[in-house]
């Protein structure tokens, strides 16, 4: 089955493309040739690039809720210590990085409702009970993440004030050109999809 629903038509990539806004170009730097660089460059990254990307990632459609918070750890001090929660498989990449940057979940993001609804009055009543809250933090903050980058390394940290639960480590900078794996495969759409 295809994008068109007829289970006995099959089309390529080139076709399936023509049915999305975003342009063949686009669709390929985004997901299909984006990849997890190994290495890295060694180039600064400035921080109007760095804000740059949050201020798409602001924008990108999520709930009312916007409890994704980046601490960006650049001293030598919180590096090091990031490097002592981080898998081993990832230490030396993390090391090697210019800047890491740890996207977290406010779990007290309902403080900062009024701002961003500030037209709805006692906006911040849904969000009272602290599991709930939580669940909702962790669950929202993780689709930002997916509009902040497509690929990133896993592993848990800790965040200093408490008040944030730690996603992941992104690595920031320009990716090198070596030791990229090999494309591993991906599932097909009619093994993920199921017709009800």
């Amino acid at each position: 089955m295809d994008c068109t629903g007829d289970p006995g038509h099959t089309e390529t990539l080139v076709d399936l493309h023509r049915y999305l806004v975003l342009d063949f170009e686009a669709q390929a730097l985004l997901f299909r040739e984006a990849r997890m660089s190994n290495t890295s460059t060694g180039e600064t990254v400035i921080e109007a690039q760095f804000e740059a990307v949050y201020d798409l990632l602001r924008f990108a459609p999520t709930s009312i809720i916007q409890p994704l918070r980046m601490p960006v750890m650049r001293l030598d001090e919180a590096r090091a210590r990031l490097l002592a929660h981080a898998w081993e498989r990832d230490q030396e990449k993390t090391a090697s990085a210019l800047v890491s940057v740890v996207p977290a979940a406010d779990l007290d993001l309902h403080e900062k409702l009024p701002v961003v609804f500030p037209h709805v009055p006692n906006v911040r009543n849904p969000f009272a009970d602290p599991v709930a809250r939580a669940e909702s933090a962790q669950f929202i903050a993780a689709v930002q993440v997916g509009y902040f980058v497509p690929r990133g390394q896993g592993g848990g940290t800790g965040v200093p004030d408490g008040r944030c639960v730690a996603l992941l480590v992104v690595n920031i900078g320009r990716p090198g050109l070596h030791v990229r794996l090999p494309r591993l495969p991906r599932l097909a759409f009619d093994e993920v999809t199921t017709g009800v």
